[in-house]
């Protein structure tokens, strides 16, 4: 079974919905740059970094 939970887990799938947001094709196991490797600790520091990703996807992406 498949470990998909945690704050790596949600790193990496915003990650892919930022990607969306500017019309490019993701697939699920698609990879890249910053995201995390699966059961990476996430710390807060990295948290914060993607705050302003998280809420840009919330807006809605590019206006």
């Amino acid at each position: 079974m498949l470990d998909e939970s945690g704050l790596w887990w949600i790193a990496g799938n915003l990650m892919r919905d930022a990607a969306a947001l500017h019309a490019v094709e993701v697939l699920p196991w698609d990879v890249w740059g910053v995201m995390p490797a699966p059961n990476e600790k996430i710390d807060g520091d990295r948290c914060k970094e993607g705050a302003p990703v998280n809420a840009w996807c919330i807006a809605g992406g590019p206006s």
